[in-house]
């Protein structure tokens, strides 16, 4: 269950913690503007693993290139890592370190000034529970992915593609659903929670959504954010972070997920919509379904059909 405790990383108590955040929220707060920075001009990208994190990443990023380049030529995976370089759980906030550890690294990577076009300081990421003491005037773009298939992604890419010993073996991605399921159902809940909260700044959006309409969506980040969108950027971003660019760049060596480490296949695997249904039983989607359903989610709260 290695991989399930870095998605929660914290070894304080469930009820000290609101406590503990508390307290720290204060120190966290110096540490932003010691960095010329605050809250609100952090824009947190949270997400569940495998639900379009670095497609996302891709979309910005070629939407701020644009400002400087008149070309087509996509951002590499290099070019979009040194852009967005920080990782929030790392890099602002380790809450890998709680309670006793240095929660407060000295490791903020500078990300790029184009930024500015878009209102914020740095566009960092997280696959943490929604914080809702440190991301109170935060904007959040959280995204979320149908279960179905995304225990298909996390099949391949923890368990075929990066086997490491500590990850549990398993046979199917029912079983990973089944390994992940709290997991699962915890990330989810604790954004859909924040987003109903008319004092949170949350935006949720799907993996199948942000897939299949990336103008759109692109667009209502912009204006979320308040900016109103340059169409002409919108569309190169669109097309030039297709999965089959992003696929083709991965093939000629880039390197999309640093910390991947993949001992074989792609990062960018398939990134289809419905892939479920070539993995699971009729018996095992119906045992999904009430499942969710005990724990308050309905499978028609996502699109499991291309």
């Amino acid at each position: 269950m290695k991989a399930i405790k870095q998605a929660l990383p914290t070894p304080v108590k469930s009820g000290l913690r609101n406590s503990y955040d508390f307290v720290i929220n204060h120190p966290y707060e110096r540490k932003l503007k010691a960095l010329n920075t605050c809250k609100s001009r952090l824009l947190i990208l949270g997400t569940i693993a495998r639900s379009g994190t670095h497609f996302t990443k891709f979309l910005i990023a070629n939407y701020l290139k644009a400002y400087i380049s008149e070309g087509d030529v996509p951002v590499s995976p290099e070019e979009m890592n040194s852009m967005f370089p920080n990782n929030w759980h790392l890099s602002y906030l380790n809450v890998y370190q709680m309670p006793f550890g240095n929660v407060f690294p000295d490791n903020v990577e500078k990300p790029t000034p184009l930024l500015q076009h878009i209102g914020i300081d740095d566009f960092t990421r997280s696959h943490a529970l929604y914080q809702k003491y440190y991301w109170d005037q935060s904007p959040v773009l959280h995204l979320y992915r149908n279960p179905l298939d995304y225990a298909v992604s996390m099949y391949h890419y923890m368990h075929k593609n990066r086997p490491d010993g500590r990850t549990p073996e398993v046979d199917e991605p029912y079983e990973v659903l089944d390994l992940r399921f709290e997991n699962y159902v915890r990330m989810f809940h604790s954004y859909r929670d924040a987003a109903r909260q008319g004092n949170r700044k949350v935006l949720r959006i799907s993996y199948e959504d942000i897939k299949r309409y990336p103008q759109p969506c692109l667009r209502i980040i912009l204006r979320w954010l308040g900016v109103e969108p340059r169409e002409a950027h919108v569309e190169l971003a669109a097309h030039n972070s297709s999965i089959g660019n992003i696929k083709k760049m991965e093939k000629k060596g880039g390197i999309i997920n640093p910390t991947a480490a993949l001992q074989k296949g792609e990062f960018a695997r398939d990134g289809s919509i419905g892939q479920w249904t070539n993995y699971f039983s009729n018996d095992q989607f119906d045992k999904v379904r009430a499942r969710f359903k005990s724990s308050g989610i309905s499978l028609n709260e996502f699109t499991l059909e291309p």
